[in-house]
């Protein structure tokens, strides 16, 4: 029956991390929070949307980051476990606490992850990426994010 409504698919809100100087040298590790949409295309293989921002409760001289990023995502499993690796690419800014945007670049991200059944329609993610921005990712970062939070599946 839900096959009828559309082809299915999930969205995502939770915690995230990121590595030290991943997109500024003054920067250490930095939490925040990502956000990210499903839709199945096809068996298997879908397109993902994702927004993160980090930097959240960070001193003023620390920068906050935000990351928009879409790409395919490659999702297998049945029940209680689905693991997914996904290759994302998009635009990151990053800013002063002021929100005045100090540095923008192409960014990437390309790793995945696994949900875990908790209740129908719902699942716990956990995931991680190797992520940049080749264009101002200081030679010094982690390249590293990881992230843990609720999924709606529809």
């Amino acid at each position: 029956m839900a096959r009828a409504i559309g082809p299915g698919g999930d969205v995502y809100f939770g915690f995230s991390r990121i590595g030290a100087k991943d997109f500024n040298t003054t920067a250490g590790t930095q939490s925040g929070f990502e956000a990210a949409a499903h839709l199945k295309l096809f068996p298997f293989v879908g397109a993902e949307a994702d927004y993160a921002h980090y930097g959240l409760g960070g001193a003023s001289s620390i920068p906050h980051t935000t990351v928009v990023m879409v790409g395919p995502r490659v999702t297998v499993g049945s029940g209680f476990l689905h693991v997914f690796v996904r290759g994302l690419a998009g635009w990151e800014h990053s800013g002063s606490a002021d929100n005045t945007i100090t540095a923008g670049a192409l960014s990437f991200a390309m790793g995945g992850g696994a949900d875990f059944r908790i209740a129908p329609h719902f699942a716990w993610r956990v995931n991680g990426d190797y992520m940049g921005a080749p264009q101002s990712s200081p030679s010094g970062a982690t390249h590293a994010r990881f992230g843990t939070g609720l999924v709606f599946r529809f």
